[in-house]
Formats: structure tokens, sequence, C-alpha cells
């Protein structure tokens, strides 16, 4: 899980599903390529249930760029939403 970089105001939750992940090396791969594109907040991908939840802001990047990011790496990522991030007042 990488640290947020924007309000949460501004954020967007997309949920992805990923397949062709079979190991934390996969898992490790795709948080460290999603987490380094522009407009992303936070990654966690987890590899039992084959998804991804990504915190993105949406003036710099979408929910297709992150799925075409995950598709340029070998995966199957398939958008299944995508909502805004409720601000619960914690940061």
């Amino acid at each position: 899980v990488l640290p947020c970089a924007f309000p949460a105001a501004l954020q967007v939750r997309v949920t992805l599903s990923v397949d062709g992940m079979t190991c934390a090396s996969c898992v490790a791969t795709i948080e460290g390529a999603v987490g380094r594109l522009p407009g992303v907040a936070k990654v966690q991908v987890a590899l039992l249930a084959g998804k991804a939840e990504v915190d993105i802001n949406p003036a710099l990047t979408t929910p297709a760029a992150i799925a075409g990011a995950i598709n340029a790496m070998g995966y199957v990522g398939t958008v299944l939403s995508s909502n805004m991030v409720e601000d619960a007042g914690s940061g």
C-alpha cells in the first residue's frame, strides 16, 4: 500500500479484476508499476481475490489508463467500478 498523495476529496477509487497473477511477485510488480503512474495515490492488489483497488486523482489519470497499464504488463485488468472516495476526516 503506497501512501496517499492527494486529498481524499479529489480521489476516485477504482476497483479492477486482475487475471494472470500467480504469486506475490506479480502483486509487487503491479503495485510498483501502477503506483508510479501519474495521478495514482494508493494501490492495493489482492492475489487470492484477483482484484486491485487504486485511488486516483481523476484530473491526472483515468480508470481505463490504470487497466491499460496492467494489461501492458501482461496481466488482464478490467475495471469493475469507480467511485468517489468519501472523506472520512481522518487525514
